[in-house]
């Protein structure tokens, strides 16, 4: 939240978070449970969800970008970092930005970052679920498990490289997570 915006030191003074959802995850890998977790991508989904419905884009999805609020025995996680976020037909979007991003799809560098679109921010949705769920940002080492045939089935329809077989919405990827 917002507080208050200075445009004289263009700086804003905004709420407090105790954390970013990495720092959060490896403190706590070994202590969370699976239902934990699906909690932690559901409020995210819930975010992401709110953010597409207006038409906008992150392009800047990642562990760091994910802020918690904690309250008593709660914790709220929210998205941070807007800087490079894509709104459609708007003139204050940069849509000669290079590739940033923690996560994002590697076709980014062949189809430039001004193409970005929902199924890029879906690889990067599905890399940050994986890492909620898992506390591994290394991939192979998740693939290569047998016993994960669910969530490699996730990894591989969040990240194929045509696109068009990826989720289609945010909604879509978080149903295969609650499904495991």
């Amino acid at each position: 939240q917002v507080f208050r915006y200075d445009s004289l030191k263009e700086e804003y003074v905004m709420e407090y978070m105790d954390d970013d959802l990495l720092n959060y995850i490896n403190r706590n890998n070994s202590k969370l449970s699976l239902n934990q977790r699906k909690r932690i991508c559901y409020q995210i989904t819930q975010g992401f969800a709110y953010l597409h419905s207006k038409s906008h884009l992150h392009r800047d999805i990642s562990p760091k970008n994910i802020l918690l609020k904690k309250y008593d025995s709660d914790i709220i996680f929210k998205i941070s970092d807007f800087g490079l976020l894509k709104i459609p037909e708007s003139d204050t979007t940069r849509m000669d930005t290079e590739v940033k991003g923690y996560f994002n799809d590697p076709s980014l560098h062949t189809e430039g970052f001004k193409n970005y679109s929902l199924e890029h921010e879906i690889y990067a949705l599905t890399r940050l679920f994986i890492f909620v769920l898992t506390g591994r940002i290394n991939l192979n080492r998740i693939i290569k498990s047998p016993s994960n045939t669910h969530l490699n089935e996730i990894i591989q329809k969040g990240l194929c490289t045509d696109k068009s077989k990826r989720f289609k919405n945010i909604y879509e990827l978080f149903n295969s997570i609650r499904n495991l």
